[in-house]
């Protein structure tokens, strides 16, 4: 499909998982929802959402939302039938979703990704730039013990320059990496805290905590008030 003369464009938008449990969105999708509707607005577009829905009790069982149906594939009608151009969440993407997309990208149908866990144009946050930006913030109220909670393990983009670029702060600041204190927190609140768990049992010490995103911050947060320790300031990220 393109767009006819005179008509508004319409923009999709679809996300490879499900981004809403219940009635409850994801934090990191809902503030991208924003900038979507907020610059559809400037522009005058239309949009098309698309995406999933997981229950609350069991969020990892949620089936990936997607525009072509599929075996656990919940079909979600936004694509280059009814858009006139796509912006992907490319997360968990299968070899099938992926040739997909690839297929539009060389066929010359606007494609836009929103992280670098698949090749594609790419329109992303600076990794590297707001983890070292945080760690430059800690190292400047004294820290020199700082624990890290990372991504996915085993995985590359948004979750693999974060995790690179605490690596190589730690360096160049002259502390050597210590892997008691790095542990994967797989971007979830429930994982954050097992993270957490995980680098408080290994009795390593640290000072401070820095998280590769909000959820697995806000679990992390939960474990580490139960053990009794301090916050000074939730905006501050570090802990007595």
């Amino acid at each position: 499909m393109r767009q006819k003369v005179g008509a508004r464009p319409t923009i999709g938008f679809l996300s490879t998982w499900s981004v809403y449990e219940g009635t409850a969105i994801d934090s990191y999708t809902y503030t991208l929802f924003q900038g979507i509707c907020a610059a559809a607005r400037e522009h005058d577009c239309d949009l098309l959402l698309g995406c999933g829905i997981s229950l609350p009790a069991s969020p990892r069982a949620s089936r990936t939302a997607w525009a072509v149906p599929g075996a656990g594939v919940d079909f979600v009608p936004v694509g280059p039938w009814n858009a006139d151009g796509l912006i992907v969440i490319p997360d968990d993407l299968s070899d099938v979703q992926f040739e997909y997309v690839q297929d539009l990208i060389r066929s010359g149908y606007p494609v836009v990704l929103t992280t670098a866990e698949k090749p594609g144009p790419l329109v992303a946050v600076d990794n590297a730039g707001g983890i070292r930006q945080a760690f430059d913030h800690l190292w400047q109220h004294g820290h020199r013990r700082i624990a890290f909670i990372a991504g996915k393990s085993g995985r590359g983009g948004d979750s693999a320059e974060r995790l690179s670029a605490y690596q190589e702060a730690l360096h160049d600041a002259g502390i050597e990496q210590d892997a008691r204190l790095i542990a994967f927190g797989e971007h979830r609140r429930e994982d954050g805290r097992s993270a957490m768990q995980q680098i408080l049992s290994t009795g390593a010490p640290f000072t401070a905590l820095l998280a590769s995103n909000d959820l697995s911050c806000f679990g992390a947060i939960e474990v580490l008030r139960t053990a009794g320790w301090r916050h000074p300031g939730r905006c501050r990220g570090h802990w007595l």
